[in-house]
């Protein structure tokens, strides 16, 4: 399920991440949402150019994991050629078997070498945010910070304050 995508100044970036549409809850009476992780799907990025939108989507396999929310995207040049570089609010899992999650969103930074074909995974920090927003414009070159919110102890899924993050430290 693709709940988010990111946006650059060059690209447009796709999570294919593993929760699937699942037929048996759909078809259950009060069976909530018709989802389910499945994390044998596997996870993976894909990236189109934006001055391209009918060429091909390159797909970068990452590990397993959901998103609901992003911080920030950018392009980044080096001298082996362009790199990606996304900031999202990162799940380990989506739902739990038989009740609600107690999984946390945590701060990474996912880092896409174009011409390496590869994919860096980050966390850049362990406090709860499953919500992030971003600080700067879309597609900006850089990364300032954001706001996410922070679950209070007692309630592991419900947002109780917004609090400042920060991509670059």
């Amino acid at each position: 399920m693709m709940h988010d995508f990111h946006l650059t100044r060059s690209h447009v970036v796709f999570m294919d991440l593993p929760v699937v549409f699942d037929p048996d809850r759909a078809r259950q009476p009060g069976g909530g949402m018709p989802y389910a992780w499945d994390p044998r799907y596997g996870a993976r990025l894909g990236v189109l150019h934006r001055d391209d939108p009918y060429g091909e989507v390159r797909w970068f396999a990452i590990d397993p994991c959901y998103v609901f929310h992003s911080l920030n995207a950018h392009d980044e040049q080096h001298p082996g050629g362009e790199r990606i570089v996304l900031f999202v609010a990162r799940y380990p899992h989506y739902g739990s078997e038989g009740g609600r999650s107690r999984a946390h969103a945590t701060l990474w930074r996912w880092t896409r070498d174009l011409a390496a074909g590869t994919v860096t995974e980050e966390q850049l920090d362990d406090q709860p945010s499953p919500a992030s927003y971003p600080g700067r414009t879309i597609g900006s070159p850089g990364s300032r910070p954001g706001t996410g919110t922070s679950p209070p102890p007692r309630f592991p899924v419900r947002p109780s304050t917004v609090a400042p993050c920060s991509a670059t430290t």
